[in-house]
């Protein structure tokens, strides 16, 4: 169904929290305003939250933002199907997890956001902290490793570095 829709596909995944003991990025208000930030730049787009059944964030911030935009809701999929859905996303937006590794190695534009400091986890982890990722699209901006920050920083980031690669 995806496949066949004309429309850029904005694909995201917020995480539960439930099992980071509340430790997260941000309210469901902000991804929202962050979300309708992105879809300012593409008109007509569509939004598809990704995730599993306990992800009570992603369903959240899908359920406000289908107020004003379509949501497509593809919660508790088999990893494979999930992964089908994922390689017609013209871009995805993650919560540190295997979705946003898979998305590199799938090839899909991502922006992957960690918690606390970039530079102070990347010197506690060395290499280990984007050891997943291809360097090639590190190096151009295809997949993009952030610290959570503002939504307004956060925005600027995706527009400057990421935004190129919306296919």
């Amino acid at each position: 169904m995806l496949r066949s829709l004309p429309q850029k596909k904005i694909g995201f995944y917020c995480s539960s929290n439930r099992h980071r003991n509340g430790l997260g990025m941000w309210s469901v208000q902000q991804w929202v305003e962050f979300l309708k930030l992105v879809g300012g730049m593409y008109p007509g787009c569509v939004f598809v939250a990704l995730g599993a059944p306990y992800d009570a964030k992603t369903l959240q911030v899908a359920d406000v933002l289908a107020r004003d935009n379509p949501v497509y809701r593809f919660l508790n999929q088999p990893p494979c199907q999930s992964f089908r859905i994922m390689e017609t996303f013209s871009y995805f937006f993650a919560f540190p997890s295997g979705l946003g590794i898979m998305a590199d190695v799938m090839r899909v534009p991502c922006m992957m956001w960690f918690w606390g400091n970039l530079p102070e986890w990347q010197n506690r982890m060395g290499g280990l902290f984007t050891a997943y990722a291809d360097p090639e699209t590190l190096a151009s901006g295809q997949h993009i490793v952030a610290p959570y920050d503002t939504v307004e920083a956060a925005f600027k980031l995706f527009s400057e570095k990421g935004a190129r690669h919306v296919r």
